[in-house]
């Protein structure tokens, strides 16, 4: 289906991202505790991590690993920035940021920060971050293996 591995990686990263953040609703729904909400925060960094190790393929770099998962993480950026500077009256393009990362939101409820567009910028970086230690991981059992 396709004949490189980057585009691969691309559309891979972007089908880990959709299935962490419904699965991560189905989460959230389940209660309001605040241990819960922790857990399906740390629950979706690993999730990352070990979907990004089963189904992504390395590339010949870390540089192009990283390349490779970054664009969930740009599309969020670019989601954050829009909510920034075109806000709405009731905040809906905030929602659609939150939407994108809504284990974050959890993370805001359970640990006493104001889930606003400055603070939370940084959780843009997330998805790529947790995506990139999986498939790094992945390329270096497979160097080790093949020594």
């Amino acid at each position: 289906m396709f004949r490189r591995p980057l585009y691969r990686n691309i559309v891979f990263a972007f089908l880990i991202h959709i299935f962490i953040v419904v699965f991560s609703v189905g989460l959230l729904m389940a209660g309001t505790s605040h241990r819960l909400m922790i857990a399906t925060f740390c629950v979706a960094l690993i999730g990352y991590v070990g979907l990004g190790y089963a189904f992504l393929v390395p590339l010949k770099s870390a540089i192009g690993n990283l390349m490779s998962v970054s664009m969930v993480s740009l599309l969020g950026l670019c989601i954050g920035g829009y909510s920034q500077l075109f806000p709405s009256p009731m905040g809906y393009s905030w929602m659609l940021y939150l939407g994108y990362y809504v284990y974050a939101w959890g993370l805001s409820e359970a640990v006493p920060f104001t889930p606003r567009p400055v603070h939370m910028l940084w959780m843009t970086e997330l998805p790529a971050l947790f995506l990139w230690v999986g498939l790094q991981v992945r390329a270096w059992y497979g160097k080790r293996g093949a020594v």
